[in-house]
C-alpha cells in the first residue's frame, strides 16, 4: 500500500543522510528497501529515491516521480529534496515550478515573497483535484549552489582542526583531476578519510555524531521536516 505521506531524495547517499539526520531527532522514518525499517504505521513518512538522469543534467527524473506520486489518490504529503542547478540562486522559483509544474496553471506565485532559506512548503492538487501538501528542499541549503556533500560540510564541527587542514590539502594540491564543481565532494570525503573510522558515508558519519546533527543548517532542514508532515507539529530549537 503506496505511504499518504512520502519525501523523494536524490539518491541513495542523500536517502541515508536524511533518514539518519531525522533519526537523530526522534523522526521514523520508512524505507521500503530495508527489512528492518520500521513499519508505516509507526513513522512520520516514507522515504524513496529518485536516481538522477545524467544524459539530462542529472534533474529530469524528478519532474516524473513527482508526477506519478501525485496520481495517486491516497497522497496527503509530497516532500522534494533535489540538488541545486548550476544557475542557481536565481533559479529557485523556476526549480520549484520545474519539479511540480504539469499543468500551466500549476505555477506557485507564492514563491516571488516566500523566506526560501527555511524550505518551501504550499499546497498543490493530485490528479483527480485533491489537495496535496508539498515542500520543496534545494540542496545544501535553499541559497546556493552544491549537493549533500556541500550540505555535510556545513555540519563538520566547529573546532575540527583537521577541517581546516584539509582545506589546506585540497588548495595545495600538485594536481586537480576532479572537476571544479565537485570541489565539495573531494573536501567532505578527505575530511572523512581521517577519522576514527575511515571514509564514512555521510549518512553513517552522521550517525555516529562524527558529523554534527545539532547545527544551524541540520536543524532548519529537520524543522522544515517537521512543518511538512502532520505527525510532526513542533520545530526543534537550535
Amino acid at each position: 500500500m503506496p505511504s499518504e505521506h512520502t519525501l523523494l531524495v536524490e539518491g541513495e547517499s542523500d536517502l541515508h543522510a536524511v533518514r539518519n539526520l531525522v533519526y537523530t531527532h526522534d523522526i521514523l522514518v520508512h524505507y521500503d528497501q530495508d527489512i528492518d525499517s520500521p513499519g508505516l504505521d509507526s513513522c512520520a513518512f516514507e522515504i524513496k529515491t529518485v536516481d538522477s538522469d545524467n544524459t539530462s543534467g542529472g534533474q529530469s527524473k524528478f519532474p516524473r516521480a513527482v508526477k506519478s506520486h501525485l496520481a495517486l489518490q491516497d497522497l496527503q504529503t509530497l516532500g522534494i529534496v533535489a540538488d541545486a542547478d548550476n544557475d542557481f540562486p536565481g533559479s529557485w522559483e523556476a526549480r520549484v515550478n520545474e519539479l511540480l509544474l504539469f499543468e500551466e496553471d500549476r505555477v506557485f506565485t507564492s514563491l516571488e515573497d516566500f523566506d526560501v532559506r527555511n524550505g518551501w512548503i504550499d499546497r498543490t492538487r493530485n490528479q483527480i483535484g485533491d489537495s496535496v501538501r508539498v515542500g520543496v528542499w534545494i540542496m545544501p541549503n535553499n541559497e546556493s549552489e552544491g549537493a549533500l556533500e556541500e550540505f555535510a560540510m556545513d555540519l563538520v564541527p566547529e573546532d575540527d582542526d583537521l577541517w581546516d587542514y584539509s582545506d589546506e590539502v585540497i588548495e595545495g594540491l600538485p594536481e586537480r583531476r576532479f572537476d571544479p564543481r565537485d570541489e565539495g565532494k573531494a573536501h567532505i570525503h578527505t575530511w572523512l578519510a581521517w577519522q576514527e573510522t575511515p571514509r564514512e558515508p555521510i549518512g553513517r558519519a552522521i550517525n555516529q555524531g562524527v558529523l554534527a546533527p545539532e547545527s544551524a543548517l541540520a536543524l532548519r532542514f529537520v524543522n522544515w521536516v517537521r512543518r511538512l508532515f502532520p505527525s510532526l507539529d513542533t520545530e526543534t530549537e537550535a
